[in-house]
C-alpha cells in the first residue's frame, strides 16, 4: 500500500495492535488479494480457481482392463502393435456418444 492508496475497511479489533479497530478489506480497490489462497478465501479475496474439466484429469488414467480391452478389440483386428503393462492407453480423438469406458468394459 502507498500513501495515498484507496481502501475499503470494516469494522473489527485487531488482537496485536493497540488503538487499531478497523481492518483492511483484501481484494477491493488497492488492496490486492492473497495469491494461491485456497482456505478462506472470503476473508482474503481470493477468487474460486477453475476446475479443469474430468477429461483433461483423467486424460491418461488406464487400467489394466483397458489395456486388455485394446488389444483384443482394436490392435488385432486393425494389425496395430499390442500394449504393455506400463504402457498408457491410445486415447480417440473424438468424443464418446455414450458416457462408457472407451474399449468395453
Amino acid at each position: 500500500l502507498n500513501t495515498h492508496s484507496v481502501v475499503l475497511v470494516q469494522g473489527g479489533r485487531c488482537k496485536d495492535v493497540r488503538g487499531c479497530n478497523l481492518r483492511i478489506i483484501r481484494g477491493k480497490y488497492d488492496c490486492l488479494p492473497v495469491k494461491g489462497r485456497m482456505r478462506a478465501r472470503s476473508k482474503y479475496g481470493a477468487k474460486k480457481p477453475k476446475a479443469t474439466p474430468i477429461k483433461e484429469r483423467l486424460k491418461h488414467l488406464t487400467i489394466n482392463s483397458d489395456r486388455v480391452n485394446y488389444n483384443i478389440f482394436k490392435a488385432e483386428p486393425q494389425g496395430l502393435p499390442k500394449i504393455g503393462p506400463g504402457e498408457d492407453v491410445p486415447m480417440p480423438t473424438t468424443p464418446y456418444k455414450n458416457k462408457k469406458r472407451p474399449f468395453g468394459g
